[in-house]
């Protein structure tokens, strides 16, 4: 038997479509069963820019391949560490004006929120942590009462033979009494300026937490000023 004449007649597939069906379902039906409904804001749609929710809540938009991988990659991780730290990820609600905030943590160790975020190189988080990363943590915590955040990096790189290389970073911060009143101030008025943008059907400005956020935005070459015609551009998508 020659097995290199057996790999020569493989059929190599590239991409999302590789998958076995039942597993592309399953990313795809968990990905899409995050509805969203009018006057209840996710966290994490308050923490990325709000032209980017606006779009995200008008139009249609089919899911990249990239978007696909970095759900999945995440949910992973997720189930991961519930399964390690026998606890699963616990939603939070802050209700105000007829406007509900919802979101979901991943972990509560005591006083401190845990959260757990992968990333492809921990270059930039030994200078600082995300400044969205921060937001939606210390919005849990201004929500529940937590003292502290604990943000945890996992580099998913990968690693080369006889190269050092760290794979762990964490960031905690203490978060006094006024500064999570801040926080839940912050978070309450971009909810009340996206419900807003919407019922008036009117683009939001560009309004990102994190400089830079445009660069690797999903939504990026969606974003135009609003004498774009979207709804013409998704129809034909």
């Amino acid at each position: 038997m020659n097995i290199e004449t057996l790999a020569k007649k493989s059929k190599v597939e590239i991409g999302f479509s590789c998958l076995p069906s039942n597993l592309k379902d399953a990313i795809v039906g968990e990905k899409e069963r995050y509805q969203k409904t009018d006057k209840r804001f996710w966290v994490t749609e308050l923490i990325r820019c709000l032209r980017a929710s606006w779009i995200d809540r008008k139009f249609t938009i089919p899911f990249s391949e990239t978007t696909y991988y970095y759900f999945w990659r995440g949910n992973l991780l997720h189930k991961k560490m519930e399964e390690y730290l026998d606890a699963t990820e616990e939603r939070v609600i802050h209700q105000f004006d007829g406007v509900t905030i919802s979101g979901k943590f991943d972990a509560k160790d005591k006083d401190t929120i845990l959260e757990y975020k992968t990333t492809s190189s921990l270059y930039y988080a030994k200078k600082r942590p995300n400044l969205t990363h921060v937001l939606e943590a210390a919005t849990y915590a201004a929500i529940t009462d937590a003292k502290q955040i604990k943000i945890i990096s996992l580099d998913f790189s990968g690693t080369k033979l006889n190269k050092q290389k760290e794979f762990f970073l964490s960031h905690t911060i203490k978060l006094t009494k006024k500064e999570k009143k801040e926080i839940l101030k912050f978070m309450e008025h971009r909810a009340k300026a996206l419900d807003t943008w919407l019922e008036k059907d009117e683009l939001p400005p560009k309004s990102p937490v994190e400089p830079g956020e445009c660069n690797y935005c999903s939504l990026r070459n969606f974003c135009h000023d609003d004498s774009f015609d979207y709804q013409a551009f998704f129809d034909e998508k």
